[in-house]
């Protein structure tokens, strides 16, 4: 969720070099960020266990051999924010969270409260304002090399002719129109140091849903598969669903998945309902979860294609560009899929969307679900916090989401000759 800000920076300093400072794991969004110069590789520095000294120290002679002139610290970790203190940065701007921003030269308050629940996006933005850059509605991007989309383009059109089919539509722009809000949260992410040299509710229970109106076009790409020789077409949706998250580097936290019987009871209503063709998304981790959703599902053949562990992320992302909808859990592949613009249905439980939901949060087509017995976050600060009412996830029901998925999909198909 630094993306917004590395839009601001550019505009700001339009003949600057950026360089984005961001781990192995992470370093992927960067790299695929039309503002960003070089990406340096800080490997596994800021995952505690799993760096040396020798490691830290290293990363720190290597920022100092580029003479930065500003950086943007977006890591709230003491040993992070010192890292450009370390480098010889003269001006260094960041969060100061409980005090951590000691070494930092413009400290920006950052809240430590359940109370008051800022949105990451914001809170990356907030360091632009403190030093007087203009902030024009930015958003989330992630913008997929033209190979990795020749090679979700290649696939698609593979998979149809084995099918008997033909994709259309490739990266079909979405259409805008106005929103009617009915219920919006006031505005994570990935740490990253960033350098640019000169050259719910109020009460408990919140429910968090940003609604399109009947204006709005959010139908976006489409597969075509015919019925029979010289009959009509059969129009087929694209939808990605993401039953898995919660697992990155130094955490696992499962318990922000939706119940894996709620992802199946959905999947079988898209296909008999929508006749949609469904992307069960993840990484290699995600291979078994999403065998297991599968297990049971009585939909024709053909109709879900379970994509865990088979792309990279710039790969997955052109995936999801060929999709007219998201649907999933607090992750990165939903962080993903409103990067590339696409409707995004994210299912909350004990991180809030108020901090963690699709960027921005008042883009009718953005809707979070959000069912918390306290109304505040059990995850919070890097933590998960003791609960004693596990409920949060149980309380979002199938119906509830699909009230959503009716939002953004049409009634009706239509058919072409």
């Amino acid at each position: 969720m630094t993306t917004p800000l590395l839009e601001v920076i550019r505009h700001a300093y339009p003949q600057a070099t950026i360089t984005y400072v961001a781990g192995t794991y992470s370093k992927v969004v960067p790299e695929h960020h039309p503002a960003v110069n070089t990406v340096i590789d800080s490997g596994t520095v800021g995952i505690p266990g799993r760096y040396s000294f020798y490691d830290y120290m290293k990363l720190a002679n290597v920022l100092r051999r580029h003479h930065f002139d500003l950086a943007f610290v977006l890591d709230r970790s003491p040993m992070l924010t010192l890292l450009p203190w370390l480098a010889g940065v003269p001006r260094r701007v960041g969060p100061d969270s409980l005090g951590r921003g000691f070494s930092l030269t413009d400290r920006v308050p950052v809240s430590a409260s359940p109370t008051q629940l800022q949105h990451q996006a914001t809170i990356y933005l907030d360091l632009a304002r403190s030093i007087g850059l203009p902030i024009n509605n930015p958003r989330m991007c992630f913008e997929p090399t033209q190979e990795e989309r020749s090679d979700v383009v290649g696939a698609l059109s593979e998979a149809a002719t084995q099918s008997g089919g033909l994709c259309v539509n490739p990266f079909a722009p979405l259409g805008q129109g106005e929103a009617n809000i009915t219920q919006h949260e006031p505005s994570d992410a990935v740490g990253a140091d960033l350098s640019c040299p000169a050259s719910q509710r109020s009460e408990a229970e919140r429910v968090s849903i940003l609604r399109p109106t009947e204006h709005d076009d959010l139908v976006g790409p489409q597969f075509i598969a015919p019925v029979g020789q010289g009959e009509a077409y059969t129009i087929h949706t694209r939808v990605a669903v993401f039953p898995g998250g919660g697992s990155n580097p130094g955490m696992e936290l499962t318990a922000k998945r939706w119940p894996l019987e709620r992802y199946r009871e959905l999947v079988r209503r898209l296909v008999r309902e929508f006749d949609a063709e469904v992307l069960l998304i993840g990484g290699p981790e995600d291979i078994d979860l999403n065998q297991c959703l599968l297990e049971g599902l009585d939909v024709p053949v053909g109709t879900i294609t379970n994509l865990a562990g088979k792309t990279t992320i710039g790969q997955l992302a052109a995936h999801l560009e060929q999709c007219a909808l998201f649907i999933g859990n607090d992750s990165s592949p939903m962080h993903l899929a409103a990067a590339v613009g696409i409707p995004v249905i994210a299912i909350f439980g004990p991180t809030s969307p108020q901090e963690y939901g699709p960027y921005p949060l008042d883009d009718p087509k953005h809707i979070a679900i959000w069912h918390h017995p306290t109304g505040q976050p059990c995850f919070f600060l890097g933590k998960m916090q003791t609960c004693t009412a596990c409920t949060c996830m149980q309380s979002v029901t199938v119906d509830e989401v699909w009230d959503a998925v009716r939002l953004f999909l049409p009634a009706q198909l239509p058919e072409t000759q």
